[in-house]
């Protein structure tokens, strides 16, 4: 006698589409691991490993902002208050710390990151854009008025506009996009994340970016979260080099390699 089917089972409720986020929480270390061991198996280039990487923290960013939703909570960069949070120089740095500055103060940081990274994208797509931004021979009231129609078509925050109208009017545009950059770095620095640009000879194992991470928030912040800009140049030889706001922390044999050759050379001389 055959033995008696089993009754089906019932779908538990943290599957459900009320208890989804629980359940993509519990599930969350499995997924991670599938990705982390994905993103190790050899890969034919630097560009796929670094690509897998960064599926791993997109998808780590992604679940966090869905819990902190379900919990009625948002992180949105409009509420940063305070100083800037990092030490930038140049002109380009100046600027966007006085960007920065006053966009606290307004309670739109996160609005004027949002238009500038608009606006950059926008000029990578127009040649007409990038070359109204960059070109030396526009008279004062040509800039104010191309200004005026870009800030109208982006439509652009307060605090942005006035600061292009500002920057039209000094003559500064062609450093509009390095501005923008800097900005981003001292919104990500605010909103507890540091960018660091990772240049080593060759793509690193997990370990030793971990091992790196480790050293620069011991050293100089514990930052709630890093995010690695990495980049390849076979001149350092070994070693890397870690650039993060206004420090360098320089581990690599290139370096070594040229203050070794420079001193024999004075020598010599």
């Amino acid at each position: 006698r055959a033995p008696p089917r089993p009754l089906p089972r019932e779908r538990s409720p943290a599957l459900t589409r009320s208890g989804g986020m629980l359940a993509r929480r519990l599930l969350a270390p499995a997924r991670a691991m599938a990705l982390i061991s994905s993103a190790r198996r050899p890969l034919a280039t630097a560009a796929a490993h670094t690509a897998k990487l960064e599926q791993l923290n997109a998808w780590i960013l992604a679940e966090e902002a869905d819990y902190l939703a379900s919990k009625g909570e948002t992180k949105s960069l409009d509420d940063i208050a305070g100083p800037a949070p990092l030490k930038l120089y140049g002109v380009s740095g100046r600027y966007a710390t006085g960007l920065f500055n006053a966009a606290t103060k307004a309670k739109e940081a996160g609005k004027v990151d949002s238009d500038l990274k608009r606006l950059v994208s926008a000029a990578h797509e127009s040649a007409t854009l990038m070359n109204f931004i960059e070109s030396p021979t526009l008279s004062r009231s040509e800039r104010s008025k191309g200004t005026k129609e870009v800030c109208a078509a982006l439509k652009v925050c307060a605090t942005t506009q006035n600061f292009l109208s500002v920057l039209a009017e000094a003559g500064r545009t062609k450093k509009l996009l390095s501005i923008a950059s800097d900005y981003h770095k001292l919104t990500a620095a605010a909103a507890g994340e540091l960018a660091v640009t990772l240049t080593a000879p060759h793509v690193l194992p997990d370990l030793v970016e971990k091992g790196i991470v480790d050293e620069i928030k011991a050293q100089f912040m514990p930052w709630e979260r890093v995010k690695i800009i990495r980049k390849y140049d076979p001149e350092i030889i070994s070693g890397y080099i870690a650039d993060f706001g206004d420090k360098i922390l320089d581990k690599s044999y290139g370096s070594k390699l040229k203050k070794i050759k420079n001193a024999l050379s004075s020598m010599d001389s």
